[in-house]
């Protein structure tokens, strides 16, 4: 066997092995997935650890404990007190639909050019008895997708729990060989196809790292910031608006669908003074966020239109879930790159 037919067996014999092990950890991708994520947010903290822990094991040990200490416990001591304040909510509506005698709140009527409005649509979904039934339905429905969550959560917590170690497990490895692993996949890539595959690859990193610091972390500081803002207002439900503004803030201008209306809620039940400074701390926040900190830091570590970014983000969540959130805009980013790499090619004058 020559040398052509012994390379050609063994890309035949890797293409093979690389099909095998994806059907092997398939069942466990995803969590890998967020691994690497992790590992992305988290380096500049491991970097960090290091000036005072300079063993490369132990730095990535530590930064894994301080991720799992300070955001991941939180976060699930969170998670139910948040599905409990929609399960309430949702609860509450679908009593006050079905009760006849109950009325509007009289902030709510007074409201100017909408109030009316308000009142006669509860009214007709009262009287509309096919109307009550659908939108009644609709809100039981989601009553028993919330309980159902929380069921399939408790009777399936060892496979949770097995997916979040194999995350934990990944961001650690992906912090300590993650830099020795990337490099094996560019000289590969070279090796196989030059800089024809590696200039598509090497937009991923950058591209990772502007959604989680321009996206995430912005969207993240949004919702801390208004949570006070909310307390200090006197605004009700403080953890549901914020989550909510976390969510939303990943959209342009996503945060007003929330902090607006608790704007008006305030003018409507007599405090003005206390209505402009909350929203005036808002527009601040939320513009300073949205037009300069969010955009410095996608454009700082790509160079991708943001409006592909935000096509890949809506997308990738339309096509893969909450992951879809980083994975729609780098698979956008490579497309654009081989775009690029192609026009250069075709016209390199």
């Amino acid at each position: 066997m020559n040398r052509t037919e012994g390379g050609r067996s063994l890309f035949l014999l890797f293409g093979l092995a690389t099909v095998l092990a994806y059907w092997v950890i398939a069942p466990y991708l995803e969590p890998l997935v967020w691994g690497a994520i992790m590992a992305f947010a988290l380096s500049p903290i491991q970097r960090f650890i290091k000036k005072w822990v300079p063993q490369p094991f132990m730095a990535a040990l530590l930064t894994v404990f301080l991720f799992c200490l300070l955001v991941l416990l939180p976060l699930t001591l969170l998670a139910v007190p948040i599905g409990q304040e929609i399960f309430r909510e949702t609860l509450s509506l679908r009593d006050f639909l079905q009760d006849p005698s109950a009325t509007l709140p009289k902030w709510l009527i007074n409201l100017p050019f909408i109030g009316h409005k308000i009142a006669l649509l509860a009214t007709s979904l009262k009287t509309n008895t096919q109307m009550l039934t659908g939108v009644t339905g609709k809100l039981e429905s989601h009553l028993m997708e919330i309980g159902n969550q929380f069921l399939s959560l408790a009777s399936g917590l060892g496979h949770w729990l097995i997916k979040l170690l194999i995350m934990l497990l990944g961001t650690f490895a992906f912090l300590f060989h993650g830099q020795n692993v990337w490099e094996q996949i560019t000289r590969l890539s070279d090796s196989a196809a030059g800089e024809n595959l590696t200039r598509p690859l090497g937009v991923i990193p950058p591209t990772t790292k502007g959604i989680i610091y321009g996206l995430f972390f912005t969207s993240l500081a949004q919702a801390l910031l208004a949570a006070p803002a909310l307390k200090i207002a006197g605004v009700p439900n403080i953890l549901l608006l914020s989550t909510a503004i976390f969510i939303t803030s990943l959209f342009p201008i996503g945060a007003a669908i929330i902090w607006l209306p608790a704007t008006i809620y305030l003018l409507a039940t007599g405090h003005p003074i206390t209505a402009v400074v909350f929203a005036s701390w808002n527009i601040l926040v939320s513009g300073g966020m949205e037009h300069f900190v969010k955009p410095m830091f996608i454009g700082r570590t790509s160079h991708i239109p943001f409006l592909m970014i935000l096509l890949g983000v809506l997308g990738g969540l339309e096509t893969f879930g909450l992951i879809g959130l980083f994975i729609g805009p780098i698979i956008l980013s490579v497309f654009l790159e081989v775009w690029r790499h192609l026009l250069i090619t075709e016209n390199p004058h």
